[in-house]
């Protein structure tokens, strides 16, 4: 086997397994991982950084379905989606996802790796807060039928947050749980009930983006070996194998490590990441 090959094989792999055991571990997606990975290798293999990161994008979105649609069934079973706020926000989760689908379609190479590296920062700055506890004295809301002031404000400011997070994480190639989480728990869920309430975000931005890129996006000229549009497919499904294999190891490593310890360690890798790929995103060639 070359020696080339191995080395994407090996990557793949590694980037697999540790999106797999993060996601598990953390209970996040395993885009965080995949995209710069991707990305990462996509250079190596000398593809332009635009071609680069529209394919990373693409991929991690694919693997985004399946691993979203087992988890919104595990939780719909549970109990712990609210259908009435969601009902409300998906719409515009849905509206945000097709705006920016359209851009990763279009190979906005430079805006989609600021995006990328914009939301990882932001996922630490989120994972710290709740470490901490570092919560401001507001108060919390819920979406309901009264016809009042507040409640349309309410309304308003989950419909923005809706949109915001469609947008997002579909130009980022990210499930929406992360940034989801905290906006749903400023409108009066618990815990349980926020994420499992999230957990359908991801299936709102993974869908349109996997429509448009299926229907309109087209390889780049560029583009390395076994590309099907904007899909890498060795990596999908070295990808999605190792993730499904690995996660349930990560969940249980995850009981026996102190909850902050491994939330820090998280963020300071999540910071790391996204401030490298943020000088990268203004260090792009145009």
């Amino acid at each position: 086997m070359p020696p080339e090959i191995l080395f994407q094989i090996l990557v793949l792999l590694f980037a697999g397994l540790v999106a797999g055991f993060l996601a598990g571990l953390f209970g996040v997606g395993g885009g965080i991982v995949i995209v710069p990975a991707l990305y990462a290798l996509f250079r190596w293999m000398e593809v332009s950084a635009n071609s680069a990161i529209s394919i990373a994008v693409g991929t991690s979105l694919v693997t985004l379905l399946p691993t979203a649609c087992s988890s919104l069934r595990a939780h719909y079973k549970l109990g712990n989606v609210n259908k009435n706020i969601l009902l409300w926000i998906a719409p515009f989760i849905l509206m945000g996802a097709i705006i920016a689908s359209s851009l990763v379609v279009a190979q906005f190479g430079r805006l989609l790796l600021f995006v990328f590296s914009g939301v990882l920062l932001l996922v630490a700055c989120i994972t710290i807060v709740r470490t901490y506890r570092i919560t401001p004295a507001v108060e919390h809301y819920t979406i309901n039928a009264e016809p009042t002031l507040k409640g349309v404000l309410i309304r308003v400011m989950a419909s923005i947050a809706g949109f915001l997070i469609g947008l997002s994480s579909s130009l980022a190639g990210v499930g929406g749980g992360a940034t989801g989480v905290p906006v749903l728990l400023g409108l009066g869920l618990r815990t349980h009930a926020a994420i499992g309430t999230a957990s359908s975000f991801g299936v709102l931005v993974a869908l349109p983006s996997i429509i448009a890129l299926l229907l309109f996006s087209y390889s780049p000229a560029d583009a390395p070996w076994g590309c099907w549009k904007q899909v890498y497919i060795p990596g999908l499904v070295v990808l999605s194998f190792c993730t499904v294999l690995v996660a349930p190891y990560g969940a249980r490593l995850g009981k026996k490590i102190s909850e902050k310890r491994l939330k820090v360690f998280f963020a300071s890798l999540l910071f790391v990441v996204g401030a490298r790929l943020l000088v990268s995103s203004f260090m792009f060639p145009v």
